[in-house]
C-alpha cells in the first residue's frame, strides 16, 4: 500500500464555496483503496476505475485558506507493472485537480507529484 496526502489551498481572489471537488486520475499500477481526513468529516470520496473523486462540503474557504488534509490510500501493483525510469527505479506521476464552480483562476487547479516505486 501507499498513500498520497493532498492539501487544497484557495489562491483567491475570492472565497471558495462548497462543494469543492478534487479529482485524482491514478497512474496505471495504482488502485484506489480508501481515504481518510484526520481533521474533518467534510470530505467524501469514491472511485470509478483509476479516477478518484472527492467532494468537500463545508465552510467557505477564504483566499489563502487551506482545506483539511485529504489522504488517499492506494494499492500498488507488482513492480513488473511499472516501467523503469531513466534515473533507475520505476516512477509514476500522479496529478490531482480541484474544481469549483465559482473559480476565476482555473489555471492553478492542478498539481502533480512523482513517486518512486520500490519492491518491499
Amino acid at each position: 500500500f501507499g498513500s498520497y496526502s493532498i492539501q487544497v489551498t484557495n489562491a483567491g481572489p475570492g472565497n471558495a464555496k462548497s462543494p469543492i471537488t478534487m479529482v485524482d486520475n491514478l497512474p496505471n499500477g495504482l488502485t484506489y483503496d480508501s481515504f481518510t481526513s484526520p481533521f474533518t468529516t467534510n470530505w467524501s470520496c469514491g472511485a470509478s476505475g483509476q479516477q478518484v473523486t472527492c467532494v468537500y462540503i463545508g465552510q467557505e474557504i477564504a483566499p489563502g485558506g487551506v482545506l483539511p488534509a485529504l489522504i488517499i490510500k492506494v494499492k500498488i501493483g507488482p513492480i513488473s507493472q511499472f516501467p523503469a525510469s531513466a534515473a533507475g527505479p520505476p516512477e509514476v506521476v500522479n496529478c490531482a485537480e480541484v474544481e469549483n464552480p465559482g473559480d476565476v483562476k482555473p489555471a492553478n487547479n492542478r498539481s502533480c507529484g512523482t513517486t518512486v516505486i520500490t519492491s518491499s
